[in-house]
């Protein structure tokens, strides 16, 4: 009887371990903010093997945990601009920049896709949105010197917002 008694318990402990180890292993994977990056670092990793369309998956996937996933849109942005199509880059970049304000980059990106694609509108926009940047040369009088104007983008003389020398 005693017997019986120690092997149940015995089984009962093991099974118990089990189910924690399990429900430890999975409870990793249901979390979304893991998941969502466990995406995006694939998608990177494809990414730089040139696999664009893989890469365009993992992105998308990470964007079906968390549609409001910055990092993701920027990603799959420059996924959709690496093969061509110009015009989800652009979706992409603007859903980035709407998410991350600040992220500098999405907004350089975005400005140079519209000035090349005629959007003066937006590339102003995002020029605009750049002046108060802390790493941006400084304006004292109204106008930039030379040797700060050469900082400037190319981009964001071309639009007037930086005198042309």
């Amino acid at each position: 009887m005693r017997r019986q008694a120690t092997q149940r318990l015995v089984l009962a402990s093991f099974v118990m371990a089990a189910l924690t180890f399990l429900s430890s292993v999975t409870g990793c994977s249901r979390n979304p903010n893991i998941r969502k990056r466990k995406y995006l670092e694939s998608g990177e990793r494809y990414m730089a093997k040139g696999k664009l369309q893989e890469a365009a998956i993992q992105f998308s996937n990470a964007l079906k945990v968390d549609h409001g996933y910055a990092a993701a849109h920027y990603q799959l942005a420059h996924t959709y601009i690496k093969e061509g199509m110009l015009q989800a880059g652009y979706v992409e970049l603007i859903h980035t920049v709407d998410l991350a304000p600040s992220n500098i980059q999405a907004r350089l990106d975005l400005g140079n896709l519209a000035l090349a694609g005629g959007d003066l509108a937006r590339a102003t926009e995002q020029a605009r949105a750049l002046l108060p940047v802390p790493t941006s040369p400084r304006i004292s009088t109204g106008t930039l010197d030379s040797a700060s104007s050469a900082a400037w983008p190319r981009s964001l003389r071309m639009i007037g917002l930086v005198p042309i020398k």
